[in-house]
C-alpha cells in the first residue's frame, strides 16, 4: 500500500496492484509491486515475482450455486467444477502465480432472492467448505495462490440479512455486518495457515459508491437505497481490516478500491445528497494524491 507509517513495514507486507487488460487473457492481470513510503513521502518500489489474473467466479465454479432452470444440478456442478479446474491449469501453464476471486460470489442484490451464492454456506456449511477445500487443493497442486475478495457486491450481505447498504456500512452491530464477520471468521479460521492465500482483499470498487445519493437514485430497490460518505466507508474499512487482522495478523489486507473519481475530493466535500451537491469539479494532482492515500489508510496494499 502507499501509506505513511511511523515505522517502516516489511517489504512483503505492502504493495501496489496495477490492473492492466492484456490481449488474450480473460479478466485483468495484476502486477504486484512492493512499495515503501519514506518519511519524506517518496515511494521506494521493487517489483515482486507475482503475476496473476482476475478470475471472479472461481469459487462459484466449485460451489456451483443457482443452476439454470431445467438443468440437472449434479451435472451442472460437474461442468462448473471442470471449468474451474481448467482455469487453474491454464493459469499454471501460462505462468501465472495467483487468481483474484470473489470468494463469496455476488448474489443476492435484493431481498426477494430465494437462492443465492452463499445459500450453501448457510444451509449446509460442511458441503460448502468441502467444495472450497477442493478448490484450495487444486490450486495447491498447480502451485497457484489466491487473493480472496470478501465484499465484491456491497449489497450481498445486506440483502441476505434484510438490511440496506447504509446500515451495513454504518452499523458494526447490524445483522448484515455480523454476517460478514461470521464469514470472515469461518473462512480465515479455516485457511489462514494455508500458503495458498497471497493476501486478503476487502472488496471491489466500494469507493465508487460513496458520496452518491443512492437513496434517491435507487429508491425502487430498498436494499441498495442507502447513502454513505467516504469517511463512513473508511470507518467500515477499519472495522473489517481489524477483524481480518485479529484472525490472521501476518497477512496483508488490500482495499480493492478503484482509482479515485476525477473529482473525488470535491464530491466528498459536497456529496450528491448534500444541499447544492454534487460537486464534480476535477481534483488537482495534489488532491488526487491526498485522496488516494487517505481512503487506503486502513490497508496494507492498494489493489
Amino acid at each position: 500500500m502507499i501509506t505513511r507509517r511511523t515505522s517502516p513495514p516489511t517489504p512483503d507486507a505492502v504493495g501496489f496492484a496495477n490492473h492492466t487488460r492484456i490481449e488474450g487473457v480473460a479478466g485483468f492481470v495484476l502486477a504486484i509491486l512492493t512499495c515503501l513510503v519514506s518519511l519524506a513521502g517518496t515511494l521506494d518500489c521493487a517489483a515482486a515475482s507475482a503475476l496473476g489474473a482476475n478470475k471472479f467466479d472461481l469459487a462459484l465454479d466449485y460451489t456451483a450455486p443457482n443452476p439454470p432452470p431445467g438443468a440437472d444440478p449434479a451435472g451442472y456442478a460437474r461442468v462448473r467444477r471442470a471449468m474451474g479446474q481448467k482455469a487453474i491449469l491454464d493459469a499454471r501453464d501460462t505462468g501465472l502465480s495467483f487468481f483474484r476471486a470473489a470468494i463469496t460470489g455476488y448474489s443476492p442484490s435484493g431481498f426477494d432472492a430465494k437462492h443465492h451464492d452463499l445459500s450453501l454456506w448457510l444451509d449446509d456449511p460442511a458441503a460448502y467448505w468441502a467444495d472450497l477445500d477442493a478448490m484450495f487443493a487444486d490450486m495447491d497442486a498447480a502451485g497457484l495462490r489466491l487473493v480472496p475478495s470478501f465484499v465484491w457486491n456491497i449489497a450481498q450481505f445486506p440483502a441476505i440479512a434484510g438490511d440496506d447498504i447504509a446500515t451495513f456500512v454504518h452499523d458494526p452491530n447490524s445483522k448484515s455486518r455480523q454476517l460478514l464477520t461470521r464469514y470472515l471468521r469461518d473462512f480465515i479460521g479455516r485457511y489462514k495457515d494455508r500458503k495458498t492465500i497471497l493476501f486478503y482483499e476487502m472488496g471491489n470498487e466500494m469507493n465508487l459508491l460513496a458520496d452518491l445519493d443512492a437513496r434517491k437514485e435507487c429508491k425502487a430497490d430498498p436494499c441498495i437505497a442507502g447513502n454513505f460518505t467516504t469517511a463512513e466507508m473508511t470507518r467500515f474499512a477499519r472495522d473489517v481490516v481489524g477483524v481480518i487482522k485479529s484472525l490472521d495478523p501476518g497477512r496483508a489486507v488490500s482495499s480493492g478500491y478503484s482509482l479515485p473519481r476525477p473529482g473525488a475530493s470535491h464530491l466528498q466535500a459536497r456529496p450528491q445528497f448534500a444541499p447544492g451537491g454534487p460537486d464534480w469539479t476535477p481534483d488537482t494532482v495534489q488532491e488526487f494524491d491526498h485522496d488516494l492515500l487517505a481512503v487506503n489508510e486502513p490497508f496494507d496494499m492498494v489493489s
